[in-house]
């Protein structure tokens, strides 16, 4: 039997008086919802604690506090308390204090009379004093002489006197202090420290030395919270153009639709209101990602203010974690790598390539002489001496250098190249550095190609945290087998694809010079999961830096191993090919896609040939006028009409001819009926000579097909 209960879905739930009978068991129950989203259920994350007080003659409970706005430049407060008689009898004449910190306490009388589970509003006439920048604690207390309920006699709130900032650059990464942020909002996670060791989380360290502030260290933030990290204030009025940087860690989930949401706000009223959207984000990174602004707006401002508003989504997750904030002027001197324009990633690099890059000058002043230098191994060994750039570099613009020092990238890998600008006084070493991938790809220049993938994978590469991988499929899987020999290559060929997963298969290189046409073909076996995923096939004639579409949105089943084949006219004549599987996963993970037996066949301009007899079958009651039926297909890389297809009775002494009607396409097949009528009617076997008939026809070998039929 329920004796009370309350339905509370904004606040918490609060049952302000029920009867019980002694010696009586009672039972609390906290309830909450589970959320079914598509054929999965995901719990709702509830904290609470439960709160049971018997109530007695005279209790006078502070149950609020009006808040105080953290904000820049406070001075003094009006404090008003809320004070309820949560007694059964009636209060008056008594005092209430408030205490700022550990200052002496304010002590005022409250004189009237608060009726048995009514409520009053008490103002003091003296103002608290926040004027000193700091942390502040106000707590509001009871004293009602006799009062039965200690426990409930104060109320504190919570607020921080901002210090405003005026000295640039200002750095807070976090490590003495909060730095002056502070967390406002509803049911907010937000927590400053570091992560403890015992963690079982993604965002699990700071960026630099030990402390961050993030959405719940040690675990998920709070489902649906819409909470806020505010900065102290800033008066950027000396400053000639406001940067903001920063370091941002975000596990915001896979799904954007669903994802939690981060905003980054600026005020210049401190605080008051917050007008200008710098940036958003409702996607997870992949680690500690560095993010700048140059803030125009706010040239001149006085009273500058930032914020983070999280939002977090239904399904649970981390969050995010701030790191590193920086507020500064432009700089003066400033250079370094932009984009690697040579070499790029292809096939057949060699021993003397040219490196050449972009070189930024990111600061106000014109740069020359700037020292830079490379290493090809990922940093093990770099150029003897840097190299110098004459320049000028004009502020605020890049210019083009090519190394005079020749690299060799003539193995067949991948190569970590990374680029140093070494600028005298640079006021920003975190960009003097970056890091470029160049891969030289195994090249492919005779054909016809098969690859069964039996040995190794011979220069199919899945890209990086993918699930593609070479292997023999798990016979408890839907994808239980190779269609050739043993391996396959699939994503995850012993179970299913990585959750959401963006992944792409990439061939070595193919050099075609020479080749006039190519037929690509392929066996695949796709199982794309209840929220389907997707699956592309693409070429590429520059080496894979860019890509074209041969053919999309593979998804569902194939129920087994299917044929894809195509002719690819871009390849022709190109040296640098490559193709690409792509797989765009979603929500719930599936056991994805499995590729074997690819072929690459050169094709001739003119080639048809018969591939099938498909009538009149062996059997009884085989008659006198019977028609030959056949399947042709155009091998070739042209289109081909206006020739004849013939079978012979008699070993080719005598032919019966049927011209083809329409056009038939590079690849096409289609049915030839023989108009010329047939006696199969007499028992015995039949021997049947089908050919094409093309002129110039230039592969023979597939023109003629023979066959016996049986009556």
């Amino acid at each position: 039997v329920c004796i009370a209960m309350v339905d509370d879905q904004t606040s918490n739930p609060e049952i302000a008086s029920a009867e019980l009978i002694a010696g009586v068991t009672y039972y609390i129950i906290v309830s909450s919802e589970i959320i079914n989203l598509f054929i999965q259920t995901f719990d709702t994350n509830v904290d609470f604690d439960i709160s049971v007080e018997q109530l007695v003659e005279k209790d006078a409970q502070i149950v609020g506090v009006t808040n105080i706005e953290s904000g820049c430049g406070l001075n003094q407060a009006s404090i008003t308390a809320t004070i309820k008689n949560s007694g059964l009898a009636p209060i008056s004449g008594f005092d209430v204090q408030y205490v700022v910190n550990e200052a002496s306490p304010v002590v005022e009388s409250f004189t009237g009379t608060i009726n048995p589970m009514e409520t009053a509003s008490f103002t003091f006439s003296q103002l608290a004093d926040i004027s000193t920048e700091g942390n502040y604690t106000i707590t509001v207390s009871s004293l009602l002489s006799g009062d039965q309920n200690p426990n409930n006699d104060s109320y504190s709130i919570y607020f921080t006197h901002s210090p405003t900032i005026n000295v640039f650059p200002s750095i807070s990464d976090f490590e003495e202090n909060n730095n002056y942020f502070f967390t406002e909002g509803s049911n907010s996670s937000w927590q400053h420290g570091s992560v403890p060791a015992d963690a079982d989380v993604t965002i699990n360290q700071a960026y630099s030395g030990d402390n961050m502030w993030a959405t719940n260290l040690s675990g998920n933030a709070n489902s649906s919270e819409t909470s806020y990290l505010i900065s102290p204030c800033y008066d950027v009025s000396s400053i000639n153009v406001p940067n903001l940087h920063f370091r941002l860690w975000s596990q915001l989930g896979t799904i954007s639709d669903i994802a939690g949401t981060l905003r980054l706000q600026a005020s210049i009223d401190g605080g008051a209101n917050y007008g200008i959207n710098i940036a958003t984000w409702n996607a997870s990174n992949s680690g500690w990602t560095k993010y700048e602004y140059e803030l125009n707006q706010l040239q001149g401002e006085t009273n500058v203010r930032f914020r983070f508003v999280y939002e977090g989504s239904f399904l649970a997750n981390e969050g995010v974690a701030i790191d590193n904030f920086v507020v500064k002027d432009e700089l003066l001197d400033d250079v370094g790598p932009g984009d690697l324009i040579m070499p790029i990633s292809g096939c057949g690099l060699g021993s003397e390539e040219t490196i050449k890059v972009e070189v930024y000058n990111y600061g106000a002043n014109e740069q020359t002489n700037i020292p830079i230098t490379y290493s090809s191994d990922g940093g093990l060994t770099w150029l003897s001496a840097p190299e110098i750039i004459a320049g000028p570099i004009p502020a605020n613009d890049y210019i083009e250098y090519a190394f005079e020092a020749k690299a060799d990238l003539s193995e067949v890998t991948s190569y970590q190249i990374i680029i140093t600008t070494q600028l005298a006084n640079d006021e920003d070493y975190e960009n003097d550095s970056k890091t470029y991938t160049v891969v030289n790809s195994l090249e492919i220049n005779t054909f016809p190609y098969a690859e069964s993938f039996e040995t190794e994978d011979h220069g199919w590469v899945g890209s990086s945290g993918s699930s593609w991988a070479r292997g023999i499929p798990n016979d408890t899987l839907v994808i239980n087998q190779a269609f050739d020999g043993e391996y396959v290559m699939a994503t995850n060929p012993f179970g299913n694809a990585n959750f959401n997963e963006n992944s792409e298969l990439v061939s070595p290189c193919f050099n075609f010079a020479g080749v006039d046409a190519i037929q690509l073909s392929m066996k695949v076996w796709y199982e794309t999961g209840f929220i389907p995923a997707t699956i592309d096939l693409h070429g590429s004639i520059d080496g894979g830096n860019t890509w074209f579409i041969i053919d999309q949105e593979w998804t569902g089943s194939t129920n087994g191993w299917v044929d894809k084949t195509y002719f690819v006219n871009q390849f022709a004549g190109e040296e640098s090919c490559k193709i690409r599987v792509k797989y765009n996963g979603e929500l719930l993970p599936a056991e994805g896609i499995a590729i074997d037996y690819v072929q690459l066949i050169p094709l001739v301009a003119k080639d048809v040939g018969v591939i099938e007899h498909v009538g009149p079958s062996n059997g009884c009651g085989l008659g006198s006028s019977e028609h030959f039926i056949v399947k042709i297909k155009n091998f070739g890389s042209m289109p081909q009409s206006g020739f004849t297809v013939q079978y012979s009775l008699d070993g080719g002494n005598v032919w019966n001819n049927q011209t083809v009607s329409g056009s038939l396409q590079a690849l096409q097949t289609t049915n030839v009926h023989f108009n010329v009528v047939t006696d199969l009617s007499e028992i015995g076997t039949y021997d049947v000579v089908f050919r094409t008939n093309l002129i110039g026809d230039e592969n023979p070998d597939n023109d003629v097909l023979e066959v016996t039929v049986v009556h």
